[in-house]
């Protein structure tokens, strides 16, 4: 079995993979001469131009009419364009069983459409394509398989088979560890750890109820209340404050004292005499 399938011409080897082979198809409502018609015209779809498509004489015919840029283009013609070929192509070799048997005989080869007029469907002619076309046929390749495979299983009455992982290695469990033999009459002590033996043992825990009103602290006594309108008795009066005021004692003269000032001449209209002595103690009275 070749490990590459090339095709091009429809009157070539592996020919009725190309879209221009003369293979009807039905889809949406609609017979389509070739899967090239039905491709070309969903650049149109639902305008006029999308039925001038299919009614053209040939798949050459309706590729010329599809990559004219006076018809209206669909904006969203890059994105689904690949969807559409691929459902152009399943229709194709699932509704003519010849080619679907020829497709089904290559395979796991690569197929590749070998041409240097297209660049994206086909391999550029120097491999530097990007072979959509092929890689569209080998997608539908692998379904028609799997749909192969389950028709035969379900014919049979057994389910595909399907692989399951491994199941991890079992892992032995580890061995219980042996109880402790009672200690015989006559016979030798039980071994106990050094540890347990120096741990003194705790005595039990006992519960205690708790602590009753009897034995709470008492309340303090109440206190004394008030007279009506007034704050706190108040037990004695403070004592009385009476500040005195004494002149300050004449600094002693030395021989490098200050002189004293001339004596202040008498005050000016307006004003009254000055002041000769020191004002009267004040003795502020407080009554309680």
């Amino acid at each position: 079995m070749k490990d590459c399938v090339k095709f091009y011409r429809e009157g070539d080897d592996f020919g009725c993979f190309s879209n221009f082979s003369r293979h009807p198809i039905e889809l949406d409502g609609k017979t389509w001469p070739t899967t090239e018609h039905y491709f070309q015209a969903m650049k149109f779809v639902g305008t006029p131009h999308e039925e001038a498509v299919r009614q053209a004489d040939g798949p050459g015919e309706s590729a010329r009419m599809g990559r004219d840029r006076a018809r209206p283009l669909r904006p969203d013609w890059e994105t689904v364009k690949d969807g559409i070929m691929e459902k152009a192509c399943y229709a194709k070799f699932t509704q003519h069983a010849d080619i679907r048997k020829v497709l089904l005989s290559t395979g796991d080869a690569k197929l590749i459409e070998h041409t240097r007029n297209d660049s994206y469907w086909g391999d550029g002619g120097d491999g530097t394509g990007r072979n959509m076309l092929g890689i569209t046929l080998m997608n539908v390749r692998a379904i028609l398989r799997s749909e192969a495979e389950a028709t035969k299983a379900a014919a049979s009455g057994s389910p595909p088979q399907l692989s399951t992982p491994a199941a991890p290695a079992a892992t032995s469990p580890s061995p219980p560890k042996p109880a402790r033999a009672a200690p015989t009459a006559g016979g030798p002590a039980p071994q106990v750890s050094a540890r347990a033996a120096s741990t003194p043992a705790r005595a039990p825990r006992k519960w205690a109820p708790a602590a009753s009103a009897a034995t709470s602290v008492p309340p303090p006594p109440p206190r004394a209340a008030a007279p009506a309108g007034f704050g706190p008795r108040r037990t004695a009066a403070p004592a009385a404050f009476t500040p005195s005021y004494e002149p300050p004692a004449p600094a002693a003269s030395s021989a490098t004292s200050v002189p004293p000032s001339p004596t202040r001449a008498a005050s000016t209209a307006g004003f009254g005499p000055p002041r000769t002595a020191a004002p009267a103690a004040f003795t502020p009275t407080y009554v309680p």
